[in-house]
């Protein structure tokens, strides 16, 4: 499974976090999106999408993944197991322990050109107050986005 994660930092001090999970034919399986209060700092607001996507993953049963994230900052420290001893730092060490909860956790970096559908999740995040879950199916929203992709 190919994990797809963003983060969008909106201007009433939320961030939204959003996740779409697909097969290797590149169809969607699992979409969900979050938001709450949070810092403004991009890699931490990137990073707290990480940790999101691979919860849900993991709370939907998927153990062999590939996380895709556009924050070249966040990717080199995933990559490189960096340890900082901030908040930033605590975000990391979360997705470093759920490592050894997947069979297969590999990370790579997409430009944001390829990170649209996790991008309007997390910019629709906004318009909900709890976390949402679509299984099997294509929420609205992303719908269009989706059908540009396979094309």
């Amino acid at each position: 499974m190919k994990i797809n994660s963003d983060a969008a930092v909106f201007n009433n001090g939320k961030i939204g976090l959003g996740c779409v999970l697909r097969d290797e034919q590149g169809s969607v399986c699992l979409a969900s999106c979050h938001s709450f209060d949070a810092v403004s700092d991009i890699t931490m607001a990137e990073a707290l999408a990480a940790r999101f996507s691979l919860f849900v993953a993991l709370d939907t049963g998927f153990s062999k993944v590939i996380l895709e994230v556009d924050c070249l900052n966040l990717f080199y420290k995933l990559m490189n197991r960096t340890r900082v001893y901030n908040a930033l730092g605590i975000i990391l060490n979360d997705i470093f322990s759920l490592y050894c909860l997947f069979v297969s956790l590999d990370f790579s970096f997409v430009r944001r050109t390829g990170n649209k559908v996790a991008h309007v999740l997390a910019n629709s995040s906004r318009d909900f107050e709890d976390v949402r879950v679509w299984s099997d199916v294509i929420p609205p929203m992303i719908f269009d986005v989706v059908a540009f992709d396979a094309s």
